[in-house]
């Protein structure tokens, strides 16, 4: 039997947007073959509320690029779906990098951000971030916000995905610098995706660092977003960097 090689992704998002406040996203996605020989991946995605979907293989010619855009790619799928994640299995190492991501649609583009850039990973049950925050000056200088250095407040989406056929425990602990630690304790469902944002579910402008275990192995990722001083309503939420969790143990 030939050895096959996986890659997951876990933080796309396919959303239509109506009205100001509605969420909005779109992507491309590019699975790269960079070996000698043509290659051929099997791609199956999964969705917060409904069954996985498997495509047909898809063609990757050796020391080359592929491009799929969603929803465009099929919109039965992909139009208005959701947050999802896929998991690629491939007869050659392939390497799935995703491009785009969501906002709250508002007509005032101020501060447009930035399209995050994801690499797919493995799956593992222990991840790490070092940068966390939920930034809010409103509340940091008691509605004052003459005196806020940044036009922008900030938070964190965290994504995680799980391929398997059981549901994961997940304990996410916020290590923050200058407080106590929180435990975060979510369930992510079998073959699902599961999302999490700190806006209001943890002390404002407190910085900290990400542990995660898991009781089984799941694909995570992280975008920092910001959004006006005002609120979301001001001019809607736009992403502003992402980051590249450190999977596995890591021990002195």
């Amino acid at each position: 039997m030939s050895k096959v090689y996986r890659t997951y992704v876990s933080n796309p998002c396919c959303k239509k947007a109506e009205k100001i406040g509605d969420l909005r996203g779109g992507l491309e996605l590019l699975l790269y073959n960079p070996t000698l020989r043509d290659g051929e991946t099997t791609m199956t995605c999964f969705f917060t509320d409904r069954e996985p979907h498997t495509f047909a293989p898809i063609k990757v010619p050796a020391e080359s690029n592929y491009l799929l855009i969603m929803p465009e790619m099929d919109p039965a799928v992909f139009d208005d779906c959701g947050f999802w994640g896929a998991r690629f299995e491939s007869d050659v190492p392939m390497l799935a990098d995703t491009i785009g991501g969501m906002s709250y649609y508002h007509p005032d583009e101020r501060y447009a951000g930035c399209a995050p850039t994801f690499a797919g990973v493995d799956l593992h049950t222990e991840w790490h971030y070092a940068d966390g925050l939920w930034r809010d000056w409103r509340r940091h200088f008691r509605d004052d916000l003459s005196k806020a250095p940044t036009p922008f407040n900030e938070l964190d989406y965290f994504f995680f995905l799980n391929p398997g056929q059981r549901d994961a425990r997940v304990d996410m602990t916020l290590r923050f610098r200058n407080t106590d630690h929180i435990t975060i304790h979510l369930t992510v469902p079998a073959e699902r995706v599961r999302v999490w944002n700190n806006y209001e579910r943890i002390p404002s402008n407190e910085p900290y660092a990400v542990k995660i275990i898991s009781s089984e192995p799941i694909a995570t990722s992280s975008v920092r977003f910001i959004y006006g001083l005002h609120g979301f309503e001001e001019w809607g939420l736009k992403a502003r960097c992402a980051q590249y969790p450190k999977p596995g143990p890591i021990t002195a």
